[in-house]
């Protein structure tokens, strides 16, 4: 366990655990959308994926987990009066914190800056994910914008998670930083199942040409049985220019290829079950086990 000092986080008092945040049963799906390399087009695909399944499949949950460097309200034009700084000084609950976006899509958000919250060790994280977890307001879907990379923050926030869906693309590095995500994800943290997504493909064919380029590069690894192929986005400039505006696809583009792409992957989604028998209310309660561990320790 990592001992650098970095911030100090206050475990604010007692709130209603995961189990409250959907109808008390074990349909909560908690995606995250995630990729080894940057300019993957992560932060977009999961604003707009999360818009989707708000407009058609129940009640979601953004979060935004590049904790110290905040991308969704940026990207969406939004102005939080607080953020998740403020829940770890004890200001704030983490339902407090939650601002409502597109699609009445609540999101929490990440701090402005903050070197600190760029930094936590291992402790730190998990710290955080117990207070993320004990947002109470009823959600059927939580879509995570992880960081990028293969560093511990991000393998631990995918780690918390029942979906891990990864980005690729043509760019030279992603192939190779993906097969490395899923490798650590897969060895040290036990997933057992990666949804893969093709981004800013020319073609349908193009997007498949890619997930077998994955797929056979994790042959040598024995990882090629977890992978599940979820479709493609098409490289699309309606996509870009909802970016530029800062709104989401469906706003301004709803019928254009890149939104009926990003449709048909939240319905795909809505469809696929938990491949952790507990699904994601189970994936937070072992991370609050983790917790009482180092406590004790």
């Amino acid at each position: 366990m990592d001992n650098t000092e970095t911030c100090n986080i206050t475990l604010v008092g007692k709130t209603p655990s995961i189990n409250h945040i959907v109808r008390n049963d074990l349909s909560l799906k908690v995606i995250a959308v995630t990729s080894g390399n940057g300019g993957s087009g992560k932060t977009s695909i999961a604003i707009n994926l999360a818009t989707a399944l708000s407009h058609t499949y129940g009640k979601v949950l953004l979060i935004d987990a590049n904790f110290g460097l905040s991308n969704i309200d940026v990207a969406l034009g939004l102005h939080p009066k607080s953020n998740i700084r403020h829940v770890l000084s004890g200001k704030n609950s983490i339902d407090e914190i939650a601002i409502q976006g597109p699609a009445d899509v609540q999101i929490l958000p990440a701090a402005p800056y903050d070197p600190n919250l760029s930094s936590l060790n291992n402790k730190e994280y998990l710290e955080l994910i117990h207070l993320i977890s004990q947002y109470s307001t009823p959600t059927n879907y939580v879509v995570i914008d992880t960081p990028s990379g293969i560093g511990n923050d991000v393998t631990l926030i995918n780690q918390s998670a029942s979906h891990i869906l990864v980005l690729i693309n043509d760019n030279p590095s992603s192939l190779k930083r993906a097969v490395a995500l899923i490798h650590i994800l897969k060895r040290i943290h036990k997933k057992k199942m990666f949804l893969i997504l093709s981004n800013k493909v020319r073609s349908k064919e193009h997007g498949e040409f890619l997930f077998n380029r994955l797929r056979e590069k994790c042959i040598r690894y024995g990882l090629d049985e977890h992978l599940k192929y979820c479709g493609c986005i098409h490289r699309d400039e309606n996509l870009e220019n909802s970016l530029r505006s800062q709104k989401t696809i469906f706003e301004n583009y709803s019928r254009c290829n890149s939104a009926n792409d990003i449709t048909k992957l939240a319905h795909s989604l809505s469809y696929i079950s938990n491949p952790d028998s507990d699904g994601g209310i189970e994936l937070f309660h072992e991370h609050r086990l983790q917790l009482d561990k180092v406590y004790k320790a």
